[in-house]
């Protein structure tokens, strides 16, 4: 029994932050496009963002479309597809970024690190991919000064 309660309370702790990530002011920086496995449409937690060094971190989601959804269920019945949060951080003079973290929660609400990387090695940003598009409208803004 002593066991679950240690349990029972990070599934609740990380529940909470769940809902507060997306209680915040979500802004949409990607939707859906003709490819085929493209079912997302992905927002930045614009309250999350920190910049420093040259370098923004920031906590983005994707939700489904109903035909992501569709596909989803197909491809994995354990995922909730419509629970996904990613801690991304992007190296704006080096066109880089890499992803810190990745959390995923099953249809139960338990939660699934699908990623825990924090000293993970960068990668290059691919030009017309959805982290392209993070970047130019984050990287954008901090070269404006917002």
């Amino acid at each position: 029994m002593k066991t679950r309660i240690p349990v029972f309370w990070t599934v609740v702790i990380l529940l909470l932050s769940f809902q507060n990530v997306y209680s915040r002011d979500l802004v949409l920086f990607d939707r859906p496009t003709d490819q085929p496995l493209y079912y997302h449409e992905f927002y930045y937690d614009k309250d999350s963002i920190v910049s420093s060094s040259g370098k923004i971190r920031v906590w983005t989601t994707g939700f489904l479309t109903d035909k992501g959804r569709e596909f989803a269920n197909k491809v994995n019945s354990d995922i909730d597809p419509y629970k996904q949060l990613f801690y991304d951080e992007i190296n704006c003079k080096e066109r880089k970024y890499r992803t810190l973290k990745a959390i995923s929660y099953d249809k139960n609400g338990n939660s699934k690190v699908m990623i825990d990387n924090p000293d993970g090695k960068f990668s290059s940003i691919s030009p017309n991919t959805m982290i392209d598009r993070l970047f130019k409208t984050l990287c954008k803004q901090k070269k404006k000064g917002k």
